[in-house]
């Protein structure tokens, strides 16, 4: 597998994974590796969580995605899920449709709750500095 059309953005691991089962990734040579990849936070409840597909499946047919614009029942029930769950007299929710987006409003949410009006950041943080080149 090549990846001449990609921009080189990431550094690769050296892994061609075919496909996830509970906390496994399958490579095409036929491993099984644990992922401990906590990063994106998509796959918190693993790969091919039964309860999930069927979730996933279902809303899928009725409507796999719409504008935060459009009010939608399902998405009002699971603001208030959240909302309930999150406790710290928090009662409303944003859904966020990028990861700069949920990086904003966190900070935003932070300096509310904490009452600090001043931020310190580090430039090149990232552990993807740590990771070797690209090839």
């Amino acid at each position: 597998m090549t990846a001449d059309h990609l921009a080189p953005v990431y550094a690769q691991w050296p892994l061609d994974v075919v496909d996830g089962e509970g906390v496994f990734l399958r490579t095409r040579d036929g491993r099984r590796i644990l992922d401990l990849y906590g990063g994106h936070a998509v796959a918190a409840l693993g790969y091919g969580h039964a309860r999930w597909r069927g979730v996933l499946k279902d809303q899928s047919r009725a409507l796999l995605f719409q504008s935060n614009a459009v009010p939608l029942e399902v998405r009002t029930r699971a603001a208030t899920r959240l909302a309930r769950f999150a406790g710290q007299g928090l009662d409303t929710v944003f859904f966020c449709n990028t990861g700069a987006e949920a990086n904003e409003n966190a900070l935003k949410l932070a300096l509310r709750i904490t009452g600090r009006r001043k931020v310190v950041a580090i430039e090149a943080a990232s552990t993807a500095a740590l990771l070797p080149p690209a090839p």
